[in-house]
């Protein structure tokens, strides 16, 4: 499996920009009269996170290569580490948008990422 860029990429986001969903498991139907009908769709379902990297205008670079030659524009799923501190391991995750690269002058760029951890 594609595996995230190695370190000395940044291998976490950054804390203060970080945010994420809880999987969203549930339907719900609305009917015409009535309360709302409701029911579990699985066990398990897609987790999608929010986060920031700092990075060089070089690692801009790396990271724009590695989304569009190696998981081929977010079609690809890859091995990512743990987001959570102390966390160790990794989750396979895709991301379906690409990343938001900013630049914060000099050679400092902000790049924002919505990620997806997939179910196995």
């Amino acid at each position: 499996m594609t595996t995230w860029l190695v370190a000395p990429f940044p291998q976490t986001p950054q804390v203060s920009n970080y945010g994420e969903k809880f999987r969203n498991t549930a339907h719900h139907d609305g009917v015409d009269e009535g309360p709302v009908m409701s029911r579990r769709i699985g066990l398990a379902g897609p987790k999608p996170f929010t986060c920031v990297f700092w990075l060089t205008a070089a690692e801009v670079t790396q990271l724009r290569t590695w989304w569009e030659d190696t998981i081929e524009d977010g079609t690809i799923e890859f091995d990512f580490p743990h987001p959570h501190p102390g966390v160790g391991g990794t989750i396979v995750c895709q991301m379906f948008k690409p990343p938001d690269a900013k630049t914060q002058g000099g050679d400092l760029w902000t790049v924002g990422c919505e990620i997806t951890e997939v179910l196995a």
